[in-house]
């Protein structure tokens, strides 16, 4: 993706959640796995991307594909919020959609781990997609404390074997 400028940003009234279930990719059928949208509710801070003006026509294409690929989001436009929770802009974010049936934010929490920590696919396992996002995140200085203790709980039982991993 072609971005000419990024910044930490914040969103009110919705949280970053494991709440999609994939069954490709980072899942099968038979061990489906997670991905992260913006749920209702909350903050949630991230990165904000701004495309050239000169680059829209090329590259919110590429970027809908990947987003509406499972068909669980809903795009829509949300005011961000700089560190002084000053609103400096619009972005289009794509929010889950909790109608869609692959809606998966009711998940008990034993539930949600087990699918981070044993579900893998084409793409790789969840596990690894939920590591990697909280070093992304952890990279731009932003600590997402839900999602780290997630992932502190995912790797004790990949550690103690609590659940089987996928092969």
């Amino acid at each position: 993706m072609k971005i000419a400028e990024s910044r930490v940003a914040t969103v009110t009234g919705w949280h970053r959640a494991f709440c999609l279930s994939m069954t490709a990719g980072r899942g099968t059928a038979a061990r489906p796995g997670l991905a992260l949208g913006l749920d209702r509710g909350g903050t949630c801070r991230g990165i904000a991307f701004r495309l050239s003006e000169s680059d829209l026509a090329s590259e919110l294409p590429l970027l809908w594909q990947r987003e509406m690929l499972l068909g669980g989001y809903v795009p829509q436009w949300v005011e961000v919020l700089d560190g002084d929770d000053a609103a400096f802009g619009q972005a289009l974010t794509f929010t889950i959609d909790q109608n869609h049936r692959h809606y998966a934010g009711k998940l008990s929490q034993r539930a949600r781990l087990e699918r981070l920590a044993t579900a893998a696919g084409s793409w790789g396992s969840a596990a690894d997609y939920l590591f990697r996002t909280v070093e992304a995140l952890r990279g731009h200085g932003i600590r997402d404390m839900a999602l780290e203790e997630t992932g502190k709980l995912v790797e004790a039982a990949l550690l103690l074997s609590f659940w089987p991993q996928a092969a």
